[in-house]
């Protein structure tokens, strides 16, 4: 007669709680770095938008054409445009090609533009902060035609309470 064979199929109790007792364990370690890579990440994008806004700022005064950063809320993005002919199109980068946009969400990981007050105190989901010459920001229309009277401090609100702010006078930006 043949003895019988047992087959040991699955995991054991035991086996089972070590892994998860390992998996709490390194989820526990890893869980706190999210939110600081979060927070860089919104720190990171709110740079980069300012570095956009003073690129603008030195564009208008070392070419004397009104320049400015379109902030477009629903797509999320920052671009700096020229009046050109009476249009507004993207400034020129290297080699004469259109310098591209900042994709904020895609380029920053848990950061998002949530509002815009341009420096004409328009819409809180799309506007342009327009320089002059001078640096000194100036309150123009969607077409960059300069309307009469004085420009609002504009501000930009990003994810995690980062702000931007454009002093009306000075062209300061912080």
């Amino acid at each position: 007669m043949r003895a019988a064979t047992t087959s040991r199929a699955g995991f054991t109790l035991v086996e089972v709680l070590t892994v998860v007792v390992v998996l709490s364990i390194l989820a526990a370690a890893v869980a706190p770095g999210i939110g600081s890579m979060r927070s860089r990440s919104a720190d990171a994008a709110a740079e980069v938008v300012r570095g956009s806004l003073r690129s603008a700022r030195a564009m208008a005064g070392a070419s004397g054409v009104p320049t400015g950063v379109e902030i477009d809320v629903v797509l999320d993005r920052a671009q700096i445009v020229v009046v050109d002919g009476g249009d507004v199109v993207p400034a020129p980068g290297v080699l004469g090609t259109a310098q591209p946009p900042v994709w904020v969400s895609a380029d920053f990981v848990g950061a998002s533009i949530l509002s815009v007050t341009p420096s004409d105190g328009s819409s809180p989901t799309a506007g342009v902060i327009w320089f002059g010459f001078d640096g000194a920001p100036q309150a123009r229309d969607a077409e960059g035609v300069l309307l009469g009277g004085d420009p609002v401090e504009s501000l930009i609100e990003l994810t995690g309470g980062r702000e931007i702010r454009v002093d009306p006078v000075t062209g300061r930006i912080r």
